[in-house]
């Protein structure tokens, strides 16, 4: 079978967990998701660069895609379909890979520098609760870091 519709050259492609469906990512912009049998689902729309790899969580309930943009964008599964629900970070240039942890609570991605960051997929996620996993992490250096003594008031009351 050969599945036909996007514009320009696939340089991605990945089955969903269950099987059924087929995510492609194209030089044309877009993700494109496919059942078994060649149809077209729903195109995902939003990166201004090509999309070079596409993943889906563990559970299938979102898909990640890795841009020549710089971006890594998060869809998740709503009730008509995927929907973009964050664009989680920039890279200093174009995404090549992207995956899920296997518990599918982080996204990883690496770009052509040589660098790759680890991120939560938590979407939920209020400032609050960002501000609080930001001083947990940063409360050992704060506390003894010898450079951080004009800082360590940085986290009191949060």
């Amino acid at each position: 079978m050969t599945l036909e519709g996007h514009d320009n050259p696939i340089e991605s492609v990945s089955f969903s967990p269950d099987g059924k469906t087929v995510v492609t990512g194209s030089w044309d912009r877009t993700a494109t998701l496919w059942d078994l049998q060649g149809n077209e689902l729903q195109t995902l729309e939003g990166h201004t660069g090509w999309v070079r790899d596409v993943a889906f969580s563990p559970d299938g309930s979102h898909i990640a895609t890795a841009s020549s943009d710089q971006t890594v964008r998060l869809w998740e599964q709503g009730e008509e379909g995927f929907e973009l629900r964050r664009t989680l970070w920039a890279h200093n240039g174009p995404v090549n890979s992207v995956s899920f942890s296997q518990n599918g609570k982080y996204v990883l991605s690496s770009d052509g520098s040589g660098r790759f960051i680890l991120g939560p997929v938590d979407l939920n996620m209020d400032i609050d609760m960002l501000l609080q996993k930001a001083c947990d992490w940063a409360s050992d250096y704060l506390q003894h870091g010898f450079d951080a003594a004009e800082n360590r008031q940085l986290c009191d009351g949060v």
